[in-house]
């Protein structure tokens, strides 16, 4: 039976979809980048061109349309679409506010319940278990922290070659590269493709840079293995005559890519407060990162505090680490440190 899969970790929420016990979609809901994509929320409108409306929290969001009864500074309801978007251009971040629409007070109640931002009626969602180790760790088990290493890198592998796959302004790009006949080539990376867009939650626009197919049959060939393995609605063009094809699909916030590639040092912060929740050694933990993670670390003191409440220990920052990758976690009781 296919099941979501939810873990309300420090700073963001996990959702998996594990499919015999295999994980075939991923979302995150960073606490950093709300409202998300399915919740129902009271709003004030802030103006009525362009439209926009400001939340409980302070957040602005872009609406679509607006009742002319409703005068700036009213009241009203409103669904959120789309989550917020950071995109990155050369040193340069540009923020997309969220997108939401109005809805009826009297019929649209307001909620951020587990199956409303996975959108998702045909799978039941449960709560992962937060026990600490020897427990087991269900996300891992089904193959979490795999899938955190594609969305890093962007490569993922496959039969013939690899996949690069990398957030711009205007889309996400996927290169495919590789040995062996060209056609079975493209096959083998359309099926991957296709799945990997569902694994790795990314909407939008995608533009698909295969080898240069020069019969019409082959470049045939490769959309109808790329149209056997998506799931889900999309729309796409054909496989031109330099091996470019472009696909839509709807896209509800960032992707694990762009969360990610575009946000590098809050993804490993975050992953570093996951591992620490599951730390077998006896003792204090001290979080070792860089002088970038301890300042992050110190302007969301809130995540050391909930750390500290979750696994019962004290928490502490050590700023040693030399960059990112040599994030790790030590126990000042034992002395012993384990790369995380």
């Amino acid at each position: 039976m296919s099941r979501w899969l939810v873990e309300r970790g420090i700073g963001e929420t996990r959702a998996a979809l594990i499919e015999d016990d295999r994980l075939v979609a991923a979302r995150i809901w960073r606490d950093s980048l709300a409202p998300h994509a399915g919740q129902i929320l009271d709003a004030t409108l802030e103006t009525a061109n362009p439209p926009q409306a400001r939340l409980s929290d302070d957040s602005v969001v872009a609406l679509t349309r607006v009742a002319k009864e409703t005068s700036e500074g009213g009241n009203l309801r409103v669904r959120v679409r789309r989550g917020p978007i950071v995109e990155r251009s050369g040193l340069h971040d540009r923020f997309k506010r969220a997108r939401a629409v109005p809805v009826r007070s009297d019929t649209a109640q307001i909620t951020d319940d587990w199956p409303a931002l996975l959108g998702d009626s045909h799978h039941p969602a449960e709560m992962a278990p937060l026990s600490p180790p020897p427990a087991p760790d269900p996300l891992a088990q089904c193959g979490w922290e795999e899938l955190m290493g594609e969305a890093i890198s962007g490569v993922i592998a496959f039969p013939q070659g690899e996949l690069l796959i990398t957030p711009t302004p205007a889309m996400t790009v996927i290169d495919v590269d590789g040995s062996g006949p060209t056609p079975s080539l493209a096959c083998n990376a359309a099926k991957t493709i296709a799945l990997a867009l569902h694994r790795l939650d990314i909407g939008g626009v995608i533009a698909i840079d295969f080898p240069t197919l020069e019969r019409r049959e082959d470049r045939q060939r490769a959309a109808e293995a790329f149209d056997a393995a998506m799931i889900g609605p999309f729309e796409r063009t054909a496989i031109n005559g330099f091996g470019l094809m472009q696909v839509v699909r709807k896209r509800l916030g960032p992707s694990l890519i762009e969360l990610s590639q575009l946000r590098p040092l809050e993804t490993s912060v975050l992953q570093l407060l996951r591992k620490a929740e599951r730390w077998e050694q006896p003792g204090d933990i001290v979080l070792v990162v860089d002088n970038a993670g301890a300042d992050m670390l110190n302007r969301n003191n809130v995540w050391l505090e909930q750390l500290s409440r979750r696994t019962g220990r004290s928490v502490t920052m050590q700023p040693d680490a030399r960059s990112r990758e040599d994030y790790h976690i030590a126990s000042i009781a034992s002395g012993l440190s384990q790369q995380a």
